[in-house]
């Protein structure tokens, strides 16, 4: 070995630094590096050799030799190291290989035990699940069987449903619509409100005949009593009248006894005498009894006068107070009925007298009427001329304001007709808008129908393929034929299939890992690809029974069993197998596919299925519950939409709750509330147009109402005009017709009165005539004090009136009572001195009667007689008298009450008939209002079947369909389920015969005679992987062998450059030292003479001074200045180096220099290295001289 360690302690403490190290890279071996440092070598003392320079040339030029040889020498050890370190790489490789084949022989031999051993296991599970699932398969058929018999009862009764349903629909027509119904609901409703206001009519009218009826009743009541007060009257009258006949039928038979008495007595002279006395007398009595009667009746007449004129005065009084008209009537009537009864009491004396009184009364009266009239008249035709006069003045001014009303209607209808206009306008924008409201209703509507009828459960049932076919992809994945099987496992939304929306759910946590994983190794995220999405699902359903990749697709694929554990499945598809990968990417590359798919970067979409079958690992007794399947593609189809997994888990929720059915529900909402929005201002613009078009309506019907105002009063005027010329000309007609009857009615008052005269002597003969006797006086005496009771009594309510009350009328009869009153006193006074004079000639007549009496008391008996029965008889004739006054009252009262009972009728009989239109009117709207009622009820009768048809027909076609579907789902799984009956038998059969066979194998037959049964040929690979395994390893042992030789070799080659390498190192680093001391000399003269000439100047000068100083350090900068400046860590290339090039050396980059060997330095596990190292870098300038002298020694025993 040669010596180094002398040079590389030398170069390291002296020179030290990597700016002249060398070329980079350069290799020592730690076991040359610690050859002992006493040894010496040729090569050593050829660098000592050199001599040592005088001059900075000489040492510059020794320097850039030094530096071309440790360069040459650098690249040669660097060129020796590659190839070292070649050789060594391909021997450990080979150690690798041939420990490998050690591994895999010993592995091949447990692997081929095991597969032996195994395959016996196998068989005899294989036997042990073929017989569970042959029973399995039959329960299952069984069950399979069952459900597709109920799926078709439920899907003949679906359709039968639908049938009915369908025939219903068709059945159930209507020629209404949801407007027809909503106008014939509107006609009901005002044919009711027109039947309800018939019905308030007619309930008035009933109101109005009972209110009559109460009338006729009342007074028919009133007739009934007056129709008996009458009949009583009648009764009382004709009893009296019976009373007075028969006493005056005793009267006469008591006279004609008293007679015959006096014609016997008349016979005897004496009594003759007597009775002629008595007669003389008598008759003188009679004659003045006949002037006290007639003084009696003139009192009496005067006293009926004053009690008339009385009751006359009183009645005036007390019917003051009442009604003008009635109370006026009133006081005629009265008067007129006192005057009646005046007439009455006179009627025997004096009727023929007062009725010509009456006569000629009425002619005055009549021409007083007549005077009255005319003279009305003519002031009436006056008042009709000034009426005329001012009518037509009033002609004038109608006409001017009617010209004035035309205007202005014709103003109001212009305006009419613009707003009409302007309200149709609005109308067809309100008609427009109003439709697609209607429409956007309608819509609204139908979305709510949709979203109040989503069925949740019918959606799970469909499953993902209800999903996908919302989302509009409809590839028909599900259902194709399986690659291995002949069949597909899919159950469309079963519980355990990866087609249950909630599985698929779930399923996208697998996607969200990938995903976490690829943004760790810095890739981007897979989208979610539907297409892939429904393929895994189909691998997932299939590859739980296959236990296998289909290879259906031909899209990448993960494939995991027995857990949906997300962390569980990425630590074997990514964690352990990146860990296999970077360990061997070569040989483990087919073991880590699951992991380069995940982390494979052209990788862009994915898919992902997750099913929970619980399934039997084939010929073997585990079951494994849960298969995953990701699809992996690269190429993202046009027009197709990707998703990311929040999105699809955002998809199928909404799906799942009807999310798109409340989105449409939305978004018709929305539509409908703009449609609304836009259409409510032309609503209001229509509604303010009608409000204009009635204002201007009602302003038309104002103008022509104004106008027709006009028209009428000119139509009035014109009308009274006629009226009054034809009254005009009536009254002149009347007028002169009048006079004429009044020329005539003078001319008979002037009769009248004339034959009043005359009648007036005939009743003074009359009154002579009056038969009355004494009784009949006591009785009108009676009467009188009774009338004069009653005349106090009425003298005494007169008197309580107030003078005020006392009007004309009142003043007049006061009058005419007064001078009844002195009439009647005059009469009293010549009555009581006729009265007198009668007493006196009665007593005389009583006298001689009483002789005569006395001669003949029967006569007188008989005469007693007659006078009593006489005077009886004048009473009933008085009360016949007054019974009779009663009945005319009676008759009059009854005569009254039967006009007001035909009037009450009369007014019941219009009720009545008011009553027979109002009910004929109430009869004919209720009549109506139920036709319009029926209209309405059968018109949304009819539109609400057919809706319901509509619906239940929708309805029923919906359950056929789901039923349909269910019916295919269990046909196909029957026919799974029979097709598993027959391989679950032959399965059976092949796995006791394959177990048979199982339990002949054996390992040490089959390393020298191979297997030849079909169902164990594969055990030969595990036989050939053996002797496979053995022959690789001792092929491996034999390269290893002669790698290791070939690595000795360039082992050797490489250390002898090192050593040649270290060797210029130090001739490099002893140079350097020698050309850095010139340069040191030189820099310490200039300082030297710097601060010399520093001492010499003053101020001035030492600018010049720093100036020189600058310059030489300028020069100086120049010369150590090298081409190119090298890091510790790299080496300088240039050739030339001037100036001082070690300047900047240090300790500190000597230790850089060192370090940088021995980091390349081979590793052999040696330690020496690290000491070597460390007693270099412990060395000092001493070692510098020493090996100075010892370079010159050498010098000196070569010379």
């Amino acid at each position: 070995m040669k010596n180094v360690s002398t040079k590389l302690a030398v170069a390291t403490v002296v020179a030290g630094t990597a700016v002249a190290a060398g070329n980079n890279g350069t290799v020592v071996h730690a076991e040359e590096l610690a050859t002992p440092v006493t040894e010496t070598t040729t090569q050593t003392q050829d660098v000592a050799a050199t001599q040592e320079p005088v001059t900075k040339e000489e040492a510059k030029d020794q320097l850039d030799q030094a530096q071309k040889t440790e360069t040459d020498a650098g690249q040669k050890a660097d060129a020796a190291k590659d190839q070292y370190d070649t050789a060594k790489a391909d021997q450990d490789k080979k150690q690798e290989t041939a420990d490998k084949a050690q591994q895999d022989a010993d592995k091949a031999q447990k692997d081929a035990e095991n597969a032996f051993d195994q395959a016996k296991k196998d068989a005899e599970d294989a036997v042990t699940k073929a017989d569970q699932d042959k029973t399995q398969a039959d329960q299952d058929k069984a069950n399979a069987d069952a459900g597709v018999s109920s799926a078709e009862k439920d899907l003949s009764d679906k359709e039968k449903a639908e049938a009915d349903a369908k025939n219903n629909a068709d059945n159930t027509t209507t020629g209404e619509t949801s407007e027809s119904v909503q106008e014939k609901k509107e006609d009901a409703d005002k044919a009711d409100a027109d039947k309800n206001a018939a019905n308030k009519a007619d309930q008035k009218a009933q109101e109005d005949i009972n209110s009559a009826q109460n009338g006729v009743t009342s007074a028919e009541q009133e007739k009934a009593d007056a129709d008996k007060a009458l009949n009583d009257a009648k009764a009382d009258t004709d009893q009296a009248k019976a009373d007075a006949d028969k006493a005056q039928d005793d009267a006469n038979q008591a006279k004609k006894e008293y007679d015959d008495a006096v014609d016997e007595a008349n016979k005897d002279s004496a009594y003759n005498q007597a009775k002629a006395d008595a007669d003389a007398a008598a008759s003188a009595v009679k004659d003045q009894q006949t002037v006290v009667d007639q003084t009696t009746a003139d009192m009496n007449a005067k006293k009926s006068a004053l009690e008339a004129a009385q009751k006359a005065l009183a009645q005036a009084r007390v019917d003051k107070a009442q009604a003008d008209v009635d109370a006026q009537q009133k006081l005629v009537d009265a008067a007129q009925a006192d005057y009646d009864a005046a007439v009455k009491a006179l009627e025997e004396a004096n009727s023929a007298l007062n009725t010509k009184i009456s006569e000629r009364d009425a002619a005055k009266e009549k021409v007083a009427s007549l005077e009255k009239g005319i003279q009305d008249a003519q002031k009436r035709q006056n008042e009709i001329t000034t009426e005329i006069q001012n009518t037509q003045s009033g002609m004038g001014s109608l006409d001017s304001e009617y010209w004035t009303a035309k205007g202005e209607l014709d103003q109001a209808n212009t305006a009419l007709d613009t707003a009409k206009k302007e309200e149709a306008a609005a109308k067809d924008d309100k008609d427009r808008y109003d439709t697609i409201t209607k429409e956007k209703q309608k819509a609204l509507e139908d979305a709510k129908k949709a979203l109040d009828s989503f069925d949740k459960s019918a959606v799970e049932a469909a499953g993902a393929k209800g999903f996908f076919d919302s989302m509009n992809y409809g590839e028909e994945v599900f259902g194709t034929v399986n690659n291995e099987t002949g069949k597909d496992y899919t159950v469309m939304g079963g519980a355990q299939d990866a087609t249950n929306l909630n599985n698929m759910l779930e399923s996208l946590k697998f996607i969200d890992k990938c995903n976490e994983i690829r943004r760790k190794e810095g890739l981007g995220e897979l989208k979610v690809s539907l297409e892939l999405m429904a393929k895994s699902q189909y691998d997932a359903n299939n590859s739980a029974y296959s236990y296998s990749h289909l290879e259906k697709w031909g899209y990448g694929e993960n494939l995991f069993w027995g857990s949906s554990d997300v962390d569980w499945a990425f630590d074997e598809w990514y964690t352990k197998e990146k860990a296999l990968y970077e360990a061997d990417p070569v040989n483990n590359y087919m073991n880590c596919l699951h992991y380069l798919n995940i982390i494979r970067g052209d990788y862009t979409i994915t898919g992902i299925g997750l099913s929970k079958y619980r399934t039997q690992y084939p010929d073997s007794q585990m079951y494994f519950t849960n298969c995953a399947s990701q699809l992996f593609g690269s190429t993202m189809q046009p027009g197709m939409k990707y998703y990311t997994t929040d999105e699809v888990r955002e998809l199928i929720n909404r799906y799942l709750n009807g999310g798109d059915l409340k989105d449409a529900y939305n978004a018709a909402l929305k539509e409908y509330n703009e449609a609304k929005q836009t259409s409510d201002p032309y609503d209001a613009a229509y509604e303010t147009a009608k409000q204009k078009t009635e204002a201007a309506q009602a302003a038309v019907d104002e103008k022509e109402k104004a106008k027709a105002d006009v028209k009428q009063r000119q139509e009035d005027l014109k009308k009274k005009l006629r009226d009054l010329s034809a009254e005009r000309n009536n009254l002149t007609a009347s007028i002169s017709q009048n006079q004429a009857v009044l020329s005539q009615e003078r001319n008979n008052l002037r009769q009248a009165e004339n034959e009043l005269s005359s009648l007036q002597r005939s009743v003074a003969d009359a009154q002579t005539k009056v038969d009355t006797t004494k009784t009949t006086l006591g009785s009108q005496t009676k009467t009188l004090d009774s009338l004069k009771a009653i005349l106090k009594d009425t003298q005494n309510g007169v008197d309580s009136l107030l003078p005020s009350q006392i009007d004309q009328t009142i003043t007049d009869a006061i009058h005419a009572v007064n001078q009844a009153n002195t009439a009647y006193d005059m009469a009293v006074k010549q009555l009581a001195k006729e009265q007198e004079k009668l007493d006196s000639l009665t007593q005389e007549a009583e006298k001689k009667q009483d002789v005569v009496d006395q001669l003949n008391a029967d006569i007188v008996r008989l005469r007693n007689t007659m006078e009593a029965t006489q005077k009886t008889a004048d009473e009933a004739a008085s009360v016949l008298t007054q019974k009779q006054a009663v009945q005319a009252q009676a008759q009059k009262l009854a005569d009254q009450k039967a006009q007001a009972l035909a009037d009450a009728k009369a007014v019941l009989a219009d009720a009545q008939a008011l009553k027979a239109q109002t009910a004929a009117d109430l009869a004919d709207k209720t009549a109506k209002a139920e036709q319009a009622k029926s209209m309405y009820e059968t018109a949304k009768a009819s539109y609400d079947a057919y809706m319901a048809a509509q619906e239940a027909l929708r309805t029923a076609q919906a359950d056929t369909a789901v039923a349909k579907n269910a019916l295919d789902v269990a046909k196909n799984l029957a026919a799974e389920k029979a097709q598993a009956v027959t391989d679950a038998e032959t399965a059976y059969q092949n796995a006791v015969s394959r177990l048979a066979k199982a339990r002949k194998l054996s390992l040490k037959e089959a390393m020298t005679t191979p297997i030849t049964d079909a169902d164990y040929t594969y055990l030969n690979a595990y036989v050939t992987k053996i002797s496979d395994a053995k022959q690789a390893y001792d092929s491996a042992v034999k390269d290893l062998e002669t790698a290791k030789a070939v690595t000795a070799d360039a082992k050797q080659a490489y250390d002898a450059a090192a050593e040649k390498h270290a060797e210029t190192i130090s001739d490099l680093t002893i140079a350097k030292a020698n050309y850095q001391k010139f340069v040191d000399a030189e820099k310490k003269a200039a300082e030297e003479k710097a601060a010399e000439e520093a001492k010499k100047a003053e101020e001035a000068k030492k600018a010049e001074e720093v100036k020189k100083a600058e310059e030489a350090k300028k020069a100086e900068n120049k010369d150590t200045q090298p081409s190119t400046v090298v890091t510790p860590a790299t080496v300088t290339k240039t050739s030339t180096v001037t100036g001082s090039a070690v300047a900047a050396t240090s300790t500190a980059a000597a230790t850089g220099t060192i370090a940088s060997v021995a980091s390349n330095a081979v590793k052999t596990g040696d330690p020496s290295q690290a000491g070597l190292f460390m007693s270099l870098l412990a060395g000092s300038t001493g070692t510098l001289e020493a090996l100075r002298r010892r370079r010159k020694n050498r010098k000196k025993s070569q010379n």
